[in-house]
């Protein structure tokens, strides 16, 4: 089963966005660029899009073996005409993962931000046009507002008149 048109242009438009938020978002840092370019790109050379296993060694300098394809994280599927090698793709399965990478693409652009060390110790932030600068005001908990405008006020014990002591009220009251 082959995919349709309308979604082979949603995964280049989908990879392309990928790619130009992490430019934007990594612009001075090529090593996290580097990493995420790679991963993304074997996400999308992937027939299922899935996201690459990381190896035992967490090194990026070791070569890739051909054996890689045989490995348990990558199982062969045989199609109805007996080829082995081909994976069934399931289109909606397929949709539901470019969406997703969709959202990775918005959130690295609007809520991932680098910042750099300086001389006095403080960290300076890269802020991009498209960063989103909220204020906390929207995270917060409404206030809880007092039905009446006494909330301390006993409404079952009488209150004295003016100039009069309660009955209960010590004497030096």
């Amino acid at each position: 089963m082959s995919l349709s048109p309308t979604l082979l242009t949603t995964a280049r438009s989908t990879y392309r966005a990928v790619l130009r938020s992490a430019r934007i978002t990594f612009a001075g840092d090529l090593p996290r660029r580097a990493a995420l370019e790679n991963a993304v790109r074997a996400t999308f050379r992937s027939r299922t899009m899935t996201p690459p296993t990381p190896g035992p060694s967490s090194s990026s300098s070791a070569p890739a073996s051909s054996s890689s394809s045989s490995s348990p994280a990558s199982p062969s599927h045989t199609s109805s005409e007996g080829g082995v090698g081909e994976q069934e793709v399931d289109p909606a399965l397929i949709a539901q993962r470019l969406a997703e990478w969709g959202e990775i693409a918005s959130f690295l652009r609007r809520n991932v931000v680098q910042g750099t060390m300086d001389e006095s110790g403080s960290y300076k932030l890269r802020l991009t046009k498209d960063t989103e600068l909220n204020d906390n005001e929207r995270d917060k908990p409404a206030a809880v507002q007092p039905l009446t405008p006494f909330p301390n006020r006993d409404k079952s014990a009488p209150r004295p008149k003016c100039g009069e002591t309660p009955p209960e009220a010590p004497a030096f009251w």
